[in-house]
């Protein structure tokens, strides 16, 4: 198994275990928003000390500073408008549709950049995609129903919309910036003012995380007049720490990823969350999984995470 899926698979273990801690804090009380306040009040400093401290690199970029603040801001609003999709319809088909959106990064690479910077969508990544994606939905088939035309309905795909495509932009703005460090000599194709050092910099996770705590904080005391209960904050406690780990394995399989690794990256790490988290859905909360549709997803990522070069005679 080649290095950045080990990594993103170590991403997804760290990942799966923060949206469990996101579940136990939900149980307890009304919303997400107390838990997301603690989890990236932890998840800032931990990030210092898994990047600058643990490189010993404190080299400071106000460019990729300015890029980090925008990407945390976009992170930010795609928590909140998943938190209100969740508030106004079905859970699952909600995070079905966010999960899909794992797919479409590479689709915008290859539109942007294509073939110079090592993004060949290929038919076998295309139809791993759309299995995915159909695995994903049919996942949340039994929600379908209980999704119906008023009020709420229209609200909910507002918000699951806005979701998704800050999601899409969320996971587009990191591969952007690790293709600064793959490729230090193509500056001016990149279109932003970087170079490779400054995309190094190990300041962009504790300011990405920064700015998403500094947001969300104030959305929860604009919004919410109580404090948080112990179980929230220990839940948000061990979910941010989880989370912490589970961003920098992620970000760190998108530095070292080769170019046919990233056609499949993110669909990798969305399939492995889902399924490890309706393992415990189903241990734990006597949830029905339609393993069947899981089979489609796992089906979808081998198909697409061949290299093209061995199949290209079947395809």
């Amino acid at each position: 198994m080649d290095k950045g899926i080990q990594l993103i698979t170590i991403g997804a273990i760290f990942t799966t275990i923060s949206n469990y801690c996101m579940r136990r804090s939900i149980d307890e009380g009304e919303s997400n928003k107390a838990f997301l306040v603690i989890q990236l009040m932890l998840v800032f400093p931990v990030a210092i000390l898994l990047n600058p401290v643990r490189t010993k690199d404190y080299k400071f970029s106000h460019r990729m500073a300015v890029f980090a603040i925008i990407t945390g801001t976009i992170f930010a609003f795609m928590q909140a408008s998943l938190g209100k999709a969740l508030e106004y319809g079905p859970a699952g088909l909600t995070f079905a549709v966010v999960s899909s959106a794992a797919v479409m990064p590479m689709i915008v690479m290859v539109s942007i950049f294509g073939r110079p910077f090592g993004f060949n969508y290929t038919i076998c990544n295309g139809i791993g995609s759309v299995l995915v994606m159909l695995g994903l939905f049919w996942e949340a088939k039994t929600e379908v129903n209980s999704v119906t035309y008023d009020y709420n309905a229209i609200c909910w795909l507002i918000f699951v919309t806005l979701a998704f495509i800050l999601q899409v932009s969320v996971l587009v703005l990191m591969q952007w910036r690790a293709l600064f460090i793959q490729f230090p000599f193509y500056r001016e194709q990149l279109y932003l003012p970087f170079d490779a050092e400054s995309a190094k910099s190990q300041w962009f996770m504790p300011i990405m995380f920064g700015t998403a705590a500094l947001i969300n904080l104030w959305i929860f005391i604009y919004t919410r007049n109580d404090h948080p209960t112990i179980c929230e904050f220990l839940y948000g406690a061990f979910g941010g720490l989880s989370n912490s780990l589970g961003s920098f394995f992620m970000i760190l399989a998108t530095e070292i990823a080769t170019p046919l690794e990233h056609a499949m990256l993110f669909p990798i790490s969305s399939v492995e969350v889902m399924i490890m988290c309706n393992v415990w859905g189903q241990l734990l909360y006597g949830e029905q999984v339609n393993w069947l549709a899981n089979a489609c997803c796992v089906l979808g990522v081998l198909i697409g995470s061949f290299h093209y070069e061995i199949l290209r005679g079947f395809c």
